[in-house]
């Protein structure tokens, strides 16, 4: 267990870093606000859970159009990119951070250069009950200013370093992240915003729909019951979700059942049929078509190349 206190500005932060289950557990958060001469206090008990997190190369004629299943951060390292999201566009550069949503869909494209590459973590994140905090906060968008640029090339640094250590990459990655979390969290408020306040209420909806989804991902989840969680018709549901979401409800699920393969995989304990089951799939045959269809390898050799597994702690090589 690693204990580290975290301080920026008038924001102290003290958590742990616990071994066994890879999550981050940030124990107390003081945030102190002054405003007006006054001073709130608010203690705040968070868990972070870091998914995947992994170097993305493209070359120039590249171009991805997905829906994100977990909240997602792009480190851009090198390249330009271009993001389409919401009716607009905006442009990333070298030192920019973009933070997504559970839920936005987005076109990517390499714009001015003839490759674009970038860190990315996908990652969950709850405060007691509450799960959608970063939602509520509206928290998605383009992160571009100095501060924004430095903190983000020295994870980028912090991830390089960790990568080439595998006795220690692994909880030093994990606390590379939580300050670069910590001091990204100050630029709140300052982003390019993904949504607009028109979207608000229909973006509640939805969020609290995909958080249902993310908390059932394990169980036989089928769209009559996404739709009654949102008190529609199953065929009013289905039309509701692909205009949102860009997808059918089934395409959602399976999209996250594949991103949370990737999180049981890096458990050296879990058996690949046992991963199957987990996720409902019918066999070990099924779930490797799919796993293979998505990701283009089976999760055999996924987990090899991907994942190191050293003195009973799970380290990917990414993670």
């Amino acid at each position: 267990m690693l204990i580290q206190r975290y301080s920026l500005g008038n924001v102290v932060r003290y958590g742990f870093l616990s071994k066994g289950n890879g999550i981050i557990d940030i124990m107390q958060i003081f945030s102190i606000i002054k405003e007006k001469e006054q001073v709130n206090m608010d203690i705040i008990n968070l868990t972070i859970n870091i998914k995947f997190c992994r170097i993305s190369y493209h070359e120039k004629d590249w171009v991805e159009r997905k829906t994100k299943c977990d909240y997602t951060i792009w480190n851009i390292i090198s390249g330009g990119l271009a993001l389409q999201i919401n009716d607009q566009t905006l442009y990333a550069k070298e030192g920019d951070v973009l933070l997504f949503h559970p839920g936005d869909t987005y076109k990517a494209w390499c714009h001015d250069d003839d490759h674009c590459y970038f860190l990315v973590t996908f990652f969950s994140i709850s405060s007691g009950n509450v799960i959608d905090i970063l939602t509520q906060k509206s928290t998605a968008g383009l992160y571009t200013n100095n501060f924004v640029k430095e903190i983000s090339i020295r994870f980028c640094d912090e991830y390089t370093t960790c990568h080439d250590n595998e006795d220690t990459h692994n909880l030093k990655l994990y606390a590379a992240f939580l300050n670069f979390f910590a001091d990204l969290s100050s630029q709140f408020g300052e982003q390019l915003p993904f949504h607009t306040s028109s979207d608000s209420v229909s973006d509640q909806r939805l969020h609290s729909l995909l958080d249902f989804i993310s908390k059932h991902v394990e169980s036989n989840l089928t769209v009559r019951e996404m739709a009654e969680f949102m008190s529609m018709s199953e065929k009013y549901f289905s039309g509701y979700f692909h205009f949102h979401i860009g997808m059918s409800p089934k395409q959602y699920l399976t999209k996250c059942r594949m991103t949370h393969a990737i999180q049981l995989l890096s458990d050296p304990d879990n058996s690949i049929s046992e991963i199957a089951g987990r996720l409902h799939f019918s066999d070990q045959y099924s779930f490797t078509k799919s796993f293979k269809k998505y990701y283009g390898e089976t999760p055999g050799r996924f987990r090899k190349q991907h994942f190191y597994v050293h003195n009973a702690v799970t380290s990917s090589e990414y993670l």
